[in-house]
């Protein structure tokens, strides 16, 4: 198991997971900064982010991570696999797709976050992510790979 702690500095702004639109778009950033960190060979310039699992992150908070991000477009894992022609064809996407698959408030108040990051068939990792109480702040002490396909 390949175990990868975070950036330093990496820290939502929040000592509790309140569904605002600032903690959502912290999580976000943070959440998809350590994904994008695993498994580099997996990334291009750009990327698709998938939130239809997850319905409790604020959607202004998701919107407003999509427009300071201008590398991301928000997608549908599951629609890209049935309807896009190069998935469809050859079993690849342009871009990676990262996916919010969970969202867990811990009962020692740590945030346990899984991601997965798809580029092909047989290019894909999943994620776990703790994230920790830091005084007003979380941040992120454990970010790893949990499954490569």
């Amino acid at each position: 198991m390949l175990l990868v702690f975070c950036s330093c500095g990496q820290e939502t702004g929040n000592s509790t997971y309140v569904n605002s639109e600032k903690v959502a778009l912290n999580l976000i950033q943070l959440c998809v900064d350590s994904t994008l960190q695993l498994d580099h060979g997996l990334n291009t310039g750009q990327y698709l982010v998938d939130f239809s699992i997850i319905k409790e992150l604020n959607r202004r908070g998701i919107d407003s991570f999509l427009r300071l991000n201008a590398n991301a477009s928000e997608a549908n894992l599951d629609s890209l696999i049935l309807h896009d022609t190069t998935w469809v064809k050859y079993q690849f996407f342009q871009n990676p797709v990262i996916r919010f698959d969970k969202i867990q408030v811990q009962p020692d108040g740590t945030i346990l976050i899984k991601t997965s990051k798809t580029k092909a068939s047989d290019g894909a990792i999943g994620t776990e992510m703790i994230l920790q109480r830091r005084g007003n702040n979380f941040k992120c002490v454990i970010n790893r790979i949990s499954w490569i396909s």
